[in-house]
């Protein structure tokens, strides 16, 4: 699964340093943007949890349909329909 924060590059606070004094700002600028860059480090987290949580969501949906072919109950056949729907949406949802 390709990451959405895949296609960012880490560039060294120095070179951000540089490239902010090159263009005018002040070190300043990199003080208050502190927080949004380790925002988007904590993302990553979370971007695991979410693709584990797919799998994790599959694999309940596969194990209720198995378990619905050996046992044909109401029970085993609302467990597929809600699991299986929510996997699509989660499927969905990360693409």
């Amino acid at each position: 699964m390709k990451s959405i924060l895949s296609k960012l590059i880490e560039i060294p606070e120095e070179a951000l340093q540089e490239l902010l004094v090159k263009s005018g700002e002040s070190e300043d600028f990199l003080n208050t943007q502190k927080d949004k860059i380790e925002i988007s480090r904590s993302y990553r987290k979370r971007e695991k949890g979410a693709y584990w949580s797919i799998w994790w969501l599959a694999i309940s949906t596969l194990v209720s349909l198995i378990s619905f072919c050996f046992e044909r109950d109401l029970e085993d056949f609302i467990s597929v329909i809600c699991l299986g729907i929510m996997t699509y949406v989660e499927i969905k949802v990360r693409k």
